[in-house]
């Protein structure tokens, strides 16, 4: 019997992303050695409380500009881009 497939937009679709990144991915045994937690301690006195719009999660960007450095990354915005859109480094920067 031939089917119709009728496109839903709103149809929500479950999926463990941590399953799709492989165990021995090299961000995973980084993330297993790295400590961030140290990083918003530190940069709280260069964010102004209460005035203006939220920033950028101090950990995230650091893990950010570590992933353009071990990726050999030159741009921000390009590290920006590959931190969406590739899964090993989204769950590495803290994408989650």
């Amino acid at each position: 019997m031939q089917g119709l497939h009728v496109f839903d937009p709103r149809a929500v679709v479950a999926v463990d992303l941590e399953s799709l990144v492989h165990q021995d991915h090299f961000l995973r045994k980084v993330e297993r050695i790295l400590e961030t937690s140290f990083i918003r301690e530190l940069t709280a006195a260069c964010y102004a409380s209460g005035v203006g719009r939220p920033s950028i999660d101090p950990e995230v960007f650091f893990r950010m500009l570590l992933v353009a450095y071990l990726y050999d990354i030159s741009r921000t915005v390009n590290c920006a881009k590959t931190s969406i859109t590739t899964l090993p480094v989204a769950g590495s920067v803290g994408f989650r």
